[in-house]
C-alpha cells in the first residue's frame, strides 16, 4: 500500500470537508492522488470501498 493510499484512507475517514470534496467530484479528486492502478481499481471496484461508491451515487441523486 502506497503512502498516497494510506493518506487518502486517513483523510476520507477523518476529514468531513475532504470527504465532501470527493463526493462532489470523485474523478477530479481521485486524479489528484498518486495511486498506482491497483489502488485506483480498488477504490472504484473493491467491496471494501462500496460505502464510498454508495455515497457517490447518493450525492449524484441530489
Amino acid at each position: 500500500m502506497s503512502k498516497a493510499y494510506e493518506d487518502f484512507i486517513e483523510r476520507i475517514a477523518n476529514h468531513e470537508p475532504f470527504r465532501e470534496q470527493v463526493l462532489n467530484n470523485p474523478d477530479g479528486e481521485l486524479s489528484k492522488w498518486d495511486f498506482d492502478p491497483a489502488e485506483l481499481d480498488a477504490i472504484k471496484g473493491a467491496p471494501a470501498w462500496q460505502w464510498l461508491r454508495d455515497l457517490w451515487k447518493g450525492s449524484s441523486d441530489r
